[in-house]
């Protein structure tokens, strides 16, 4: 392809329901992405792997993996205490979802305010991912499939 030419750039909606952004890409840079942003991505990933723990812990093994786990926690508790009565834990595992899902709110507001505030530039876009500029965008991709 010419480097002077410009591109038909395929218009995707990202796929995470608080970001929600559309973005470009190029047919050459297209690999099947849903989401704007690797952190979009990191984000919708946690959710999937915090879903399938859930489904996990609901089934029979699940159940037994977690008595498995509670028991050796109890072990390794007896082993550290030393007669102490009471000790206290601070847990922060929801912590990083928290500051994910703030960031990314502030990363959607910031970008529909900086949105309004531009003037148009001739229609231009460009890919996400590497950066050509393209006047034409196909909104009505479709992603052709291979079948056996």
């Amino acid at each position: 392809m010419c480097k002077g030419a410009e591109v038909i750039l395929i218009q995707q909606v990202c796929r995470l329901p608080e970001c929600r952004g559309i973005f470009h890409i190029c047919r050459s840079c297209y690999r099947g992405q849903r989401y704007c942003s690797p952190l979009c991505r990191a984000l919708a990933r946690l959710r999937q792997k915090k879903a399938a723990n859930i489904r996990h812990g609901r089934t029979p093994v699940g159940r037994l993996d977690r008595n498995d786990r509670q028991r050796a926690w109890r072990q390794r508790q007896k082993v550290r205490t030393f007669g102490s009565p009471q000790k206290t834990v601070m847990y922060h595992g929801s912590m990083f979802f928290f500051l994910v899902a703030v960031s990314v709110c502030h990363r959607f507001l910031s970008r529909r305010a900086a949105v309004s505030d531009k003037k148009p530039m001739a229609h231009r876009h460009c890919c996400v991912i590497c950066g050509r500029v393209g006047r034409f965008v196909n909104p009505f991709y479709i992603e052709r499939r291979h079948s056996p």
